[in-house]
């Protein structure tokens, strides 16, 4: 969604342009901040021409990596340097005449973009709290099993002569 002019006003920073074709859609823009940059698939905000400005002319699209030729569909630009890039790259794509398809209908894009946001909201929170719980686990069955200090120290009880 995030474009460099980006923000909390999703209508006024969203400048990808979609336009109609025969099966398809081609939109052309440059997305500043997209997640898991190289997916298969990705859904994209971008204003149809001719829509109205603001949030109600904003559409929702599914962009595939690669177009019905076979070529790459865009162009993945600098990866950002940030945590989890080698796992989750997040980086600048380039939209030049990229084919995608609409998802629901046009007018209704707003609600689908915020839909989208929710659904990948919890589930990056579920997510996060399942690592955190096999953290937690695998760090107590090491600590559970755990044999430290013994006999390889002098201190240890089994180290220390009788008297």
């Amino acid at each position: 969604m995030t474009e460099i002019r980006g923000g909390s006003d999703l209508g006024a920073g969203v400048e990808t342009v979609a336009a109609q074709r025969e099966e398809s859609w081609r939109l052309t823009g440059d997305k500043y901040f997209a997640s898991n940059a190289g997916a298969e698939l990705a859904v994209v905000a971008a204003r149809p021409q001719g829509a109205p400005n603001g949030v109600r002319g904003l559409a929702l699209f599914l962009l595939p990596r690669y177009r019905a030729n076979g070529e790459l569909n865009y162009t993945i630009r600098p990866l950002k340097d940030k945590i989890a890039t080698r796992s989750v790259p997040t980086g600048e794509v380039e939209l030049r005449d990229s084919e995608a398809y609409l998802l629901g209908q046009a007018e209704d894009g707003i609600y689908l973009i915020l839909e989208v946001l929710n659904v990948s909201r919890i589930a990056n929170s579920m997510g996060s709290v399942a690592l955190a719980q096999r953290a937690i686990a695998d760090a107590l069955g090491y600590a559970e099993t755990r044999d430290c200090f013994r006999a390889a120290h002098p201190r240890a009880p089994d180290a220390v002569p009788s008297i």
